[in-house]
C-alpha cells in the first residue's frame, strides 16, 4: 500500500510542457485587433486632414450690388481672392510633414504599450495554466489514491485515520486546482476584453511555456531606449513646435487680396482691379513666443523621460539578474534531485510514518510552487526589461 502512495504522488510532480509557439506573433495579432488601436489610426488621419485644411487658399469672394436713384440705376460686380504671404504655405506643409512623423510615433508608442499589456497578461495566463495543469494532475492521482485507500479500509488494511489523511490531502489539492482554474479564466477574460482576434486568442490557449528571451547588455538596452517611440514622439513634437515658430514668423508678414471690379452707371461701363493688404499688428501677437516655449517644453520632456528610462532600465536589469540567479538556485535543487525517492525509501524502511511522508511530500510540492512563482516573476520582469526589443 505504501508503494501505491509513492507511485501516485510521484507521478504528479512533473510539470506538463508543450511545444513552443510563436509567442511574439500571437501578441502582435492580439494587439493589432485592439479597438483603441483602430480608433487611434482614424484619429491621427483626422488630425492630418485638419492640418491640410488649414493650408488651403481662402475661398474666393463674389460681391454684387445694385442701387437706384432719380438719375438712373447703378450696378456692380466684384470678385476677389485673398492669400497669405507665399512662404507661409510652404511652412505649413513642413509642419504637416513633421506632424505626420509625430503621429506615427504616437501610434507606435500606443501599440507598444498595448502589446506590453497583452504580453504580461499572456505570461500571467501561462503561469496560471501551468499551475492548473499541475494541480489537476495531482488531484486526479490523489482521487485515485483515495479510492484505493477506501478499498483498503474496507478490507481492514489501513486505519480510518490514514483514510481521512488522504481525503484531507485530496481536498487541499482540489482547492488549489480550483484557484488556478479561476485565475486562468480571469486572465483570459482580461485579454479577450483587449483584443477582438478570437483566432489569436485560441492560439494563446495552446501555449504552455514562457517565451524564450535573453538578458541583454546595458549598452544594448541603452541603444533600444534611443529608439523608444515615446522619446521619438517628444523629439517629433519639438520639431512640430519648431515649424510653428517658422509659421509664426511668416504670419507676422502681410496677407493680400486681389480682385476684379465691374460697374455700370447710367449706361457707362467701368472695369478695374482692387488690391488690399492686411497688416497683422495685433492678431498674431505672442504666437511665436508660445511656439518657442512649446518647443522647449518638449525638449525638456525628452530629456527627463530618457533619464528616467535609463535609470529604470538599470534597476530592472539588476532585479532580473537577481531573479535569474535565484531561479537557477531553485533549479539546481529541484531538477535532477528526486527527493520523493528518498522519502519512499524512508517510508518503506519504517523511518517515517504516513503522516510524515505526506508532510514531506507537501513540502516539496510547495517548493515546486515557489519555483513556479519565481519563474513567473522572472519572465514578467524580463518582459518589462525587453519591452523595446521589437522596436
Amino acid at each position: 500500500m505504501k508503494n501505491i502512495i509513492f507511485t501516485a504522488l510521484f507521478a504528479t510532480l512533473s510539470l506538463i510542457t508543450a511545444s513552443a509557439q510563436n509567442f511574439d506573433d500571437i501578441v502582435s495579432r492580439l494587439a493589432a485587433a485592439n479597438p483603441e488601436i483602430s480608433a487611434l489610426i482614424k484619429e491621427n488621419n483626422a488630425v492630418l486632414e485638419s492640418l491640410k485644411a488649414e493650408n488651403n487658399l481662402a475661398d474666393p469672394e463674389i460681391e454684387g450690388r445694385s442701387v437706384w436713384g432719380s438719375e438712373g440705376n447703378k450696378m456692380g460686380i466684384g470678385i476677389s481672392q485673398s492669400f497669405d504671404w507665399p512662404g507661409l504655405y510652404r511652412a505649413r506643409s513642413e509642419k504637416i510633414g513633421a506632424s505626420k512623423i509625430a503621429l506615427s510615433e504616437l501610434y507606435a508608442q500606443r501599440f507598444l504599450d498595448i502589446s506590453q499589456e497583452i504580453r504580461l497578461l499572456a505570461i500571467d495566463f501561462i503561469a496560471a495554466k501551468r499551475n492548473y495543469s499541475y494541480f489537476l494532475s495531482v488531484k486526479q492521482n490523489m482521487d485515485s489514491l483515495r479510492s484505493k485507500y477506501a478499498e483498503a479500509y474496507t478490507r481492514g488494511e489501513v486505519s480510518v485515520l490514514d483514510l481521512n489523511k488522504v481525503k484531507i490531502e485530496c481536498l487541499k489539492v482540489a482547492s488549489r486546482a480550483d484557484e488556478s482554474r479561476l485565475r486562468c479564466e480571469s486572465v483570459r477574460a482580461q485579454i479577450a476584453a483587449i483584443s477582438t482576434d478570437r483566432d489569436a486568442l485560441a492560439l494563446l490557449d495552446s501555449l504552455n511555456d514562457y517565451p524564450v528571451e535573453q538578458i541583454l547588455s546595458e549598452a544594448e538596452y541603452e541603444a533600444l531606449i534611443d529608439r523608444d517611440p515615446a522619446l521619438a514622439y517628444y523629439t517629433a513634437m519639438a520639431d512640430v513646435a519648431h515649424k510653428d515658430v517658422k509659421i509664426a514668423n511668416m504670419q507676422a508678414l502681410p496677407s493680400f487680396s486681389l480682385g476684379y471690379e465691374f460697374e455700370r452707371e447710367i449706361g457707362n461701363n467701368f472695369h478695374g482691379f482692387s488690391v488690399s493688404m492686411s497688416l497683422p499688428f495685433f492678431s498674431k501677437r505672442h504666437k511665436k513666443e508660445a511656439a518657442i516655449s512649446e518647443k522647449a517644453a518638449y525638449e525638456a520632456k525628452f530629456l527627463s523621460a530618457k533619464i528616467s528610462a535609463l535609470s529604470q532600465m538599470r534597476d530592472l536589469r539588476k532585479q532580473v539578474r537577481s531573479l535569474a540567479e535565484r531561479l537557477q538556485d531553485f533549479a539546481d535543487i529541484l531538477e535532477g534531485n528526486n527527493h520523493l525517492v528518498l522519502l519512499d525509501k524512508a517510508l518503506k524502511g519504517g523511518e517515517i510514518n504516513l503522516f510524515t511522508f505526506i508532510q514531506e511530500v507537501n513540502y516539496f510540492i510547495d517548493a515546486q510552487c515557489d519555483y513556479e512563482q519565481l519563474a513567473y516573476q522572472y519572465h514578467s520582469s524580463l518582459a518589462k526589461l525587453n519591452r523595446l526589443r521589437g522596436v
